[in-house]
């Protein structure tokens, strides 16, 4: 029944579900013993139409692959790339002594040492704020 649908299918133009059919019929167990479903699907396969392949190539290696920035294809705003973050070593704890600082004043301290130059003095603040109030309101009875 399937094998007669698929040649059906290919009669009137519709060839990749007749192709879909018979590569089905013919992957059963039985197909070896009925020669007329690879026949079927042989037949399909040549009047299907061909199908041209056009390769594509990429862009050669370039040595300095950090310095290669692609034209945009539309009009994009280009944003700077972020400098990648270099943790010191080791923190100099003698110079700084005791320090009296609040929860909020440290995560400004330890931001403007994170994001070193990448933000401006008023981000800090405003992420700090933020953070500030956030807290307050979760923990609003302490």
């Amino acid at each position: 029944f399937l094998n007669s649908y698929a040649v059906e299918l290919s009669e009137v133009g519709r060839s990749e579900e007749a192709k879909n059919i018979s590569t089905l019929v013919c992957s059963s167990p039985f197909a070896p013993y009925d020669p007329e479903w690879r026949k079927t699907l042989s037949e399909i396969n040549q009047k299907m139409p061909r199908r041209s392949v056009v390769k594509i190539g990429l862009p050669e290696h370039q040595e300095h692959e950090e310095e290669y920035e692609p034209e945009p294809a539309a009009n994009v705003l280009a944003f700077p790339r972020a400098k990648p973050y270099i943790p010191s070593t080791h923190l100099d704890t003698a110079s700084l002594g005791e320090i009296d600082v609040t929860a909020i004043e440290l995560l400004a301290i330890i931001l403007r040492g994170v994001l070193k130059g990448r933000a401006t003095e008023e981000e800090i603040n405003k992420i700090c704020n933020t953070f500030f109030f956030a807290l307050k309101n979760l923990f609003d009875d302490e």
